[in-house]
């Protein structure tokens, strides 16, 4: 798995300017839930299970940020599939469907759309 120095990761980093598969998805949640680099990891342990559960409930009810998440994921899609190929896919690809699917079976049907559409563009782009 990708080693990745939270210290040295910025929220203002553009996308298109990160090097790994960990550090993109740090980038985005960190942005889109407004939450700090760590606290962003702290959401990918445990096979991205607290991740999961804030897509699948919101954030306190909120889905905005995580549609918001969705959007900014899918209009990065062509930089997402870079940096697949670019890392080890036998852990990356498992590692990044795992943190998109949770919203599939979000309480939001918006944010199932956005998950459904951010799948189909990875399946056709990769």
């Amino acid at each position: 798995m990708e080693v990745v120095d939270l210290k040295k990761i910025s929220i203002k980093k553009p996308l298109t300017k990160t090097v790994t598969s960990l550090e993109f998805l740090l980038v985005t949640i960190s942005k889109n839930f407004d939450l700090k680099i760590k606290q962003s990891a702290a959401l990918l342990t445990n096979g991205s299970k607290y991740l999961a559960h804030v897509i699948a409930k919101g954030v306190k009810g909120d889905y905005d940020p995580i549609i918001s998440w969705y959007r900014e994921l899918y209009s990065h899609t062509d930089h997402i599939v870079t940096l697949l190929r670019a890392g080890d896919t036998k852990q990356v690809f498992p590692f990044l469907l795992n943190s998109f699917k949770p919203g599939l079976v979000s309480k939001s049907n918006v944010v199932g759309l956005w998950s459904c559409r951010l799948l189909s563009k990875l399946g056709m782009e990769f």
